[in-house]
């Protein structure tokens, strides 16, 4: 899990930023007690388009082989 800061860092972003992501949904976040954390998997589900993310979850899964 990332906090808001290490979001914004990555996003090359601010943390209001970051937070208007998770207030209109278009990131996935969650509060824990007074701060709110963001999981690695929402964030690359955030960045990839839909067809790269399919073929992301394809490619990592093993019944495919």
């Amino acid at each position: 899990m990332l906090n808001l800061a290490q979001v914004a860092e990555l996003l090359a972003s601010t943390k209001p930023t970051v937070r208007r992501l998770i207030d209109t949904q278009d990131l996935r976040g969650v509060k824990l007690g007074r701060q709110w954390r963001v999981a690695r998997d929402d964030l690359r589900s955030y960045l990839l388009t839909p067809s790269e993310l399919e073929d992301s979850v394809d490619s990592e899964d093993p019944s495919t082989d």
